[in-house]
């Protein structure tokens, strides 16, 4: 399950570039079952 997690992370990072820990944490959260609220600056 750890292998699959980790691969869906890096092919969402090649996408979304220089967001490692908030990718990670997304997963996590989504895998969690929670709520999940993105922040972020246009375009960053």
């Amino acid at each position: 399950m750890f292998s699959k997690v980790h691969d869906v992370a890096r092919q969402v990072g090649q996408i979304i570039i220089g967001k490692d820990l908030q990718i990670r944490q997304s997963l996590v959260c989504l895998l969690a079952g929670g709520h999940l609220l993105i922040e972020d600056v246009p375009g960053g």
